[in-house]
């Protein structure tokens, strides 16, 4: 295997194999097996040399083409999947869907496109084969928010991280520009951003625990296209993605579109005013995004770009029209949760009457019980609940259920 460093450009060789048929309309198949069965009918080439290390670091949209001989075939264009673990196999899919063993889905091209002199080639056994695997574009960045290498993939692009980053320090000293000094980890990091290069993180606390310092940091790169992923807690990389400080916050969970038109979790949404953060299944994000639209029109509102890729990417929505067209393609049964985040409502800063946010949801028939788990993030106690409803301490006090 090869890797142009400059062209983000993957080789893998293999060989060819008697019981090569290519005939699988939906598949394309590398193997690291020395032999097959005619019904591996997607395979075009055997005795594959995998290396996860450059297969793992290719990111966005790819071409792919396979070679025989003197004659190359031009596969087409696929999506780098992003939870893929190639160790001795691997598949491009017409599909969306992405095992661990799916370098690459939404293709163009698949083992039945193969010219068919083209497969008779492949059919002699030891005949070279190679596939080669190229980014059509420079991928966005990645912010890796871990104190330590992550597991998967992540843990890969970590190990390879073109810069580190330590969110907790000061900016350079006035006087000292990066033009000034070449080696700095500053002038690192503007080369990993233009590259779309992966950029790891150090801190000194953990992400929950940021301060404003750290938060703007970690803004200015995602303002820059970089995309950020938090693997120890991914809300607070959404949090964090949008710009936001990651605590308070008010975390509602995996919710639908029918669960977020309930009068309690919209009343909760409504009036809780630091931020809020959700997710919903890829099937109910547009239900969800346009509930939102309706529930809080005057504070901004971040929604993922769901683009299959490492990392999250947010950006505010006005209206329901600029949802990712993604979004209308139908969802394919892998597809991940989509991320929702509440700005803080305006002047959100200030003292907040939580009494009266007590009373009101009192007033809306919501169960005590949820009304005390719901505000739970925001400081009340159960007891304090009660006290509020006018029906007296918790039989056991704090930890007794209201």
């Amino acid at each position: 295997m090869s890797q142009d460093r400059r062209g983000r450009s993957v080789t893998v060789a293999a060989v060819g194999h008697r019981a090569i048929r290519a005939t699988h309309h939906k598949t394309l198949e590398l193997t690291a097996d020395a032999a097959i069965t005619p019904r591996a009918t997607c395979v075009a080439g055997v005795s594959a040399v995998f290396d996860a290390e450059t297969l793992g670091q290719l990111r966005g949209t790819v071409t792919y083409e396979l070679t025989v001989g003197d004659r190359t075939w031009a596969g087409g264009t696929a999506m780098i999947n992003p939870g893929h673990a190639v160790a001795d196999r691997f598949v491009i899919r017409r599909s969306r869907h992405a095992d661990a063993e799916t370098l690459a889905v939404e293709a163009t091209g698949a083992a039945a496109d193969l010219p068919r002199e083209l497969v008779a080639a492949l059919a002699e056994p030891g005949q070279p084969v190679a596939v080669t695997i190229t980014e059509r574009r420079s991928p966005p960045p990645v912010v890796i928010l871990a104190p330590a290498e992550p597991a998967g993939r992540l843990g890969l692009l970590w190990r390879n991280a073109a810069a580190t980053v330590d969110v907790d320090a000061g900016r350079p000293a006035r006087g000292h520009p990066p033009a000034a000094r070449p080696g700095s980890p500053e002038v690192e990091l503007a080369l990993a951003i233009e590259q779309g290069g992966i950029v790891r993180t150090a801190w000194s606390t953990p992400p929950d625990l940021l301060g404003p310092a750290a938060v703007t940091r970690l803004h200015a790169l995602t303002a820059a296209g970089a995309r950020l992923a938090c693997p120890a807690d991914p809300v607070v990389g959404a949090l964090l993605a949008a710009g936001l400080p990651p605590a308070p916050a008010l975390h509602l969970g995996r919710v639908t579109g029918r669960r977020l038109g309930q009068p309690d979790l919209q009343q909760l949404v409504s009036l809780t005013p630091c931020p809020v953060v959700l997710s919903a299944g890829a099937e109910e994000a547009v239900d969800v995004a346009r509930s939102l639209r309706v529930l809080v029109p005057r504070r901004t509102c971040w929604i993922d770009d769901a683009a299959l890729d490492v990392g999250l990417a947010l950006a505010p929505f006005d209206a329901v029209a600029e949802l990712p067209h993604r979004w209308s393609d139908g969802p394919d049964e892998n597809d991940a949760d989509r991320w929702f985040v509440v700005g803080p409502a305006q002047g959100g800063s200030r003292a907040v009457d939580l009494d009266a946010v007590v009373l009101h949801l009192r007033d809306a028939a919501v169960p005590g019980r949820q009304i005390a788990d719901a505000l739970r993030p925001l400081g009340l106690r159960r007891n304090e609940i009660y006290r509020i409803i006018g029906i007296g301490d918790a039989p056991d006090g704090e930890g007794a259920e209201p």
